[in-house]
């Protein structure tokens, strides 16, 4: 038993593929004792490329589409919140913060980017609907975050003690989770991977063992993902090959990805960003268009996620109550998304969840409809909203209502 769930990770880092330094190895080791409690384990790489016949009728009662009005010429949108009465839509390149009512209609502009007291340089947002506030983390400033009024009054920054915020979420109306990327010698209590904060920064509880400490100046945690479902989040470091769920009170392992020995045989990559998978390929270039940022998102009923490997893109679904994964390769093989069997329009893959309603919502940009366009990827049967878009269009925002 433990040699079946023992086993060290070693990746080299993008940077390092570049340059071809093979000091930048991280080693990431999974604690055997932490496994033993995971009773969910998706088996990655015994199901790739099955072509099974994956469904997602039953997930998914209804489909909404909101059209972005033209009134601000926006791009992608990189992040967003719902409140009850409101979007919040964070942009790409210098458009700030945008709010839109539930229709798609511009209201008016939350913050602006900039270097001024009052600008902003975002990476990503949160709203706390209660107390009608708009929480901004930003790429210049990591130790700090701008606080807006729904009303766009700019109401200060928000100072922590601790580094690098990479992001916060909310777990309830006063605790938020949050991680950091990069390790440090975990001596010092303000030190941490991941844990729970107020919102003033006081620690609730946090997590330090991922690292197996005999080489720290070279061990860096890559990418994290993460997706909010309910009142927990969800999330994946580097290339350990645990996700683990923030609650309120703890963080606990939830699902084992089972890659059996991904050192040999094929590279397997959670995928996420076409530009850094292909880096972490060594330059092949697969071009693929993926639906949204996040290598998985959760359900009530099961797991999403989304593998590439050197011979291609895959799609899994793992349900909780039988246990069992499945997997199917896309058609087109360049995009990853779970195909859409409700209405036949794009594939699916939620970038936020919005619990108070249980509803999933996914954004997509002109360009990228365009995109799958030009593939030829939608039929007959295909909605409406998709004839007249192109890449010149506002986004689209897609929100799937659950059964």
């Amino acid at each position: 038993m433990t040699n079946r769930w023992i086993y060290i990770l070693v990746i080299a880092l993008l940077s390092c593929h570049e340059q071809g330094n093979k000091r930048g190895m991280e080693m990431i080791i999974e604690d055997p004792a932490e496994l033993a409690t995971v009773t969910d384990v998706v088996k990655v790489r015994d199901t790739q490329h099955n072509n099974d016949d994956i469904s997602i009728k039953n997930e998914f009662k209804s489909i909404e589409y909101v059209r972005i009005d033209n009134k601000k010429i926006i791009g992608k949108i990189i992040d967003i919140a719902f409140t009850k009465d409101y979007m919040f839509l964070m942009l790409s390149h210098d458009g700030g913060i945008m709010k839109y009512d539930r229709k798609g209609n511009f209201i008016k502009v939350i913050a602006r980017v900039g270097e001024g007291p009052e600008q902003v340089n975002p990476h990503h947002i949160f709203v706390d609907e209660y107390r009608e506030k708009v929480y901004v983390m930003q790429f210049r400033r990591k130790h700090s975050i701008a606080v807006f009024s729904f009303e766009g009054k700019f109401l200060g920054n928000l100072e922590y003690p601790f580094d690098k915020i990479r992001v916060m979420l909310p777990l309830s109306d006063e605790v938020f989770f949050t991680f950091r990327e990069s390790i440090i010698p975990l001596t010092d209590s303000l030190n941490y991977v991941s844990g729970m904060f107020d919102i003033l920064g006081k620690k609730y509880y946090s997590r330090k063992s991922y690292v197996k400490q005999c080489d720290l100046e070279n061990c860096r945690l890559g990418r994290v993902f993460f997706f909010s479902h309910k009142n927990s989040v969800l999330y994946k470091i580097g290339g350990i090959n645990i996700l683990y769920r923030a609650m309120r009170d703890t963080i606990v392992p939830a699902y084992y990805l089972d890659l059996k020995n991904p050192i040999r045989g094929e590279i397997y990559q959670l995928a996420y960003s076409s530009k850094e998978y292909t880096n972490s390929l060594d330059g092949n270039n697969l071009n693929y268009i993926f639906i949204n940022r996040e290598g998985f998102f959760e359900t009530d009923s099961c797991l999403y996620l989304r593998y590439a490997s050197d011979r291609g893109g895959t799609v899994l679904r793992y349900n909780k109550s039988r246990k069992q994964t499945n997997s199917y390769a896309p058609k087109i093989t360049r995009v990853l998304g779970v195909k859409n069997d409700i209405d036949n329009g794009v594939p699916i893959w939620p970038l936020y969840h919005y619990a108070k309603e249980n509803i999933y919502v996914q954004t997509l940009s002109g360009g990228e409809i365009q995109d799958l366009k030009d593939l030829n990827y939608f039929n007959e049967q295909a909605p409406a909203v998709y004839r007249d878009m192109n890449e010149d269009s506002n986004p689209l925002v897609i929100i799937y209502k659950c059964n």
